[in-house]
């Protein structure tokens, strides 16, 4: 790869990492478009990603939040990631929101792009991205956490925690 895309893509990152900072005011209303999704999710390549297209006035999404937080914790260590992409149209909302509710996971707020690019028509939306970036499932609406978990261990594989940084 010539040097140019890769320092492209670690000003991407460098300039997004605030949005890596889940659970403070300030990282949650950082705007993402497709560039910014794509390196995050590049960045997450070799590990199982789950990305929760949603809203902080979609109550069907605060309710999955709860369930996405605790796959986090106890499957992080596998080589799990939960990317929050909210859809707030304002970054007030998702701010306020995300200070009373805060979770273990990296959350940005999405574009219209990108809205547009995972073809989101319905809230709470979940795809699954396996550990070589592709996507291999997509649902619309509440899942219950039994259900995704079942999805993400098969993906996952046998027990081994994650390799370095």
């Amino acid at each position: 790869m010539p040097e140019w895309p890769r320092r492209f893509r670690r000003f991407l990152l460098a300039a997004g990492l605030v949005c890596l900072l889940a659970g403070t005011a300030a990282p949650a209303a950082e705007t993402c478009g497709q560039a910014c999704l794509e390196a995050r999710l590049a960045e997450l390549r070799g590990k199982v990603v789950l990305v929760d297209f949603w809203a902080s006035w979609c109550p069907q999404c605060r309710w999955e939040i709860p369930e996405l937080s605790r796959l986090q914790k106890e499957l992080g260590p596998l080589g799990f990631q939960v990317l929050g992409v909210s859809l707030d149209a304002r970054p007030e909302p998702l701010e306020r929101f995300l200070r009373k509710n805060p979770v273990p996971y990296p959350v940005v707020r999405g574009t219209a792009e990108v809205k547009s690019s995972y073809r989101v028509v319905a809230l709470p939306t979940t795809v699954l991205i396996n550990r070589r970036g592709r996507v291999v499932s997509r649902r619309e609406g509440f899942v219950e956490g039994e259900v995704l978990e079942a999805e993400i261990r098969r993906w996952l594989g046998p027990k081994r925690p994650a390799s370095g940084p």
